[in-house]
């Protein structure tokens, strides 16, 4: 058994094998919570790597959903697009991203969340 944290902060449990790949456990969450699997990055406990290829669970594990992708809609035109952002991404690096999708200047870029 797992604690999950789904995006808005709530938790799940999910049943997990000792021999789960994080693949897998990434499908029981797509499906239990309905996100997408490629918007899915696992990360253990407090560590800031992501769990790829094989996943140790340990009983009492908990494991952080952190998005991949953000929408973004642009205030004058209403146009709606995706970017992929990481973790340890600034407000320059989504910045320099939403003016790579774009087109944008990145200098007329504001963020507001």
């Amino acid at each position: 058994m797992k604690n999950t944290g789904d995006q808005e902060g709530g938790t799940f449990t999910l049943d997990v094998l000792p021999t789960d790949t994080a693949e897998n456990v990434r499908e029981k969450i797509a499906t239990r919570a309905g996100i997408p699997i490629q918007e899915l990055r696992l990360v253990k406990g407090s560590a800031k790597e992501e769990l790829d290829e094989i996943f140790m669970p340990s009983h009492g594990d908990e494991l952080r959903i952190k998005p991949r992708r953000v929408t973004i809609k642009t205030p004058l035109d209403g146009a709606v697009f995706q970017v992929d952002i990481d973790p340890d991404d600034t407000t320059k690096d989504i910045r320099r991203k939403v003016a790579e999708e774009t087109g944008m200047s990145f200098e007329d870029i504001r963020l507001v969340m």
